[in-house]
């Protein structure tokens, strides 16, 4: 926690060399990113690296209304940041809560919605998490997919942390097709 406001720092420094070095490769990628949530001041100067840049994806942290992600919205606006999607991501029980409100945006539309299955632990005090190998985890998504599906929106699951277990993630993944 006492290098975290230094090593995002440095990680701004990497991704805006990285975009501003006329990599080739990035050229044909649908770029995204993550964000910082908008509850920190980090949030400001991800949006400052981002200035007037392209991007395919925003990942959104921590969203937990409607009115906190126009706020965000309006402000990658304002710094004239482009995209093709923001995707908000869900992590807390406000956010479950919130899911069918947060979709009803308007002035945006979602198409995706990510699960932070680690954030929503926390927010929730458990410990140990919950992971995609328990069945609290799949009740979690199961509310969350009940709605997307609802909305026509896709559910973008929660990273499996596992890396070297092939096989539960193919077994992952098609219990989620």
């Amino acid at each position: 926690p006492t290098k975290t406001i230094e090593l995002k720092k440095t990680y701004r420094k990497y991704f805006k060399n990285l975009v501003d070095s006329d990599c080739a490769i990035l050229k044909n990628l649908k770029l995204g990113v993550r964000l910082n949530s908008s509850d920190t001041n980090e949030l400001n100067k991800d949006i400052k690296v981002l200035k007037s840049l392209d991007l395919h994806s925003i990942f959104l942290p921590k969203i937990e209304s409607q009115v906190e992600l126009i706020n965000i919205a309006n402000k990658l606006n304002s710094a004239n940041i482009t995209y093709k999607e923001l995707i908000p991501v869900i992590e807390s029980r406000n956010s479950i809560n919130n899911i069918a409100e947060i979709l009803k945006v308007n002035i945006l539309k979602i198409n995706n919605i990510a699960f932070g299955h680690c954030d929503y632990n926390l927010s929730l005090k458990i410990f140990p998490f919950f992971h995609q190998d328990s069945n609290e985890y799949w009740k979690w998504v199961d509310k969350i997919i009940s709605i997307t599906n609802s909305q026509n929106v896709n559910f973008i699951n929660s990273p499996y942390l596992k890396i070297n277990d092939d096989l539960f993630f193919s077994s992952m993944l098609n219990y989620l097709a």
